[in-house]
Order: structure tokens, then sequence, then C-alpha cells
């Protein structure tokens, strides 16, 4: 959700860490086409208000993979093993 524009990735195995299906994004099985199509419908019939929602979470969500938070993660998990 960078700039708070809506993301629509396919799955990957770390998904899961990145993406709460309908809460901060959607989650859609590669190759899917129908199912890429439904989780649009189903974005651009949400309200203003969700649609704002979803952006804000997605953009708290991505402060958690911020290069400098998760390169402290790997300092401090090489300096206490």
């Amino acid at each position: 959700a960078s700039n708070g524009v809506m993301t629509y990735p396919l799955t990957l195995s770390s998904l899961p860490d990145i993406i709460d299906d309908k809460v901060n994004g959607y989650v859609i099985t590669p190759f899917d086409e129908g199912e890429y199509v439904q989780k649009i419908k189903e974005f651009i019939l949400l309200s203003k208000k969700n649609k704002e929602i979803i952006s804000v979470k997605a953009m708290e969500k991505s402060r958690e993979f911020d290069v400098r938070r998760v390169g402290q993660r790997w300092i401090e998990l090489i300096d206490n093993y």
C-alpha cells in the first residue's frame, strides 16, 4: 500500500506475514482471474470510509517491513546468538 494505493499481490509463501486478506489488502490465488476480478469488485463496492480503513491498515502494516526496522531485528538476532 505504497502511498495509500491498494495492492493486489499474488499468493507468495511470505504473504501471510504481509497481507491480512480483506483487512489491509486482498490475497489472490496465482493465475485465478475470476478471483482477481471478484476481489477488485469487492473493493470497488466498499464505502469510501472502508476503503480508507483498509488503506490506513495497509500503510501501518508496511511499516513493520521498513528496512531500518528489519535491519535492527537482524542486528538484535545476531547480537543475541
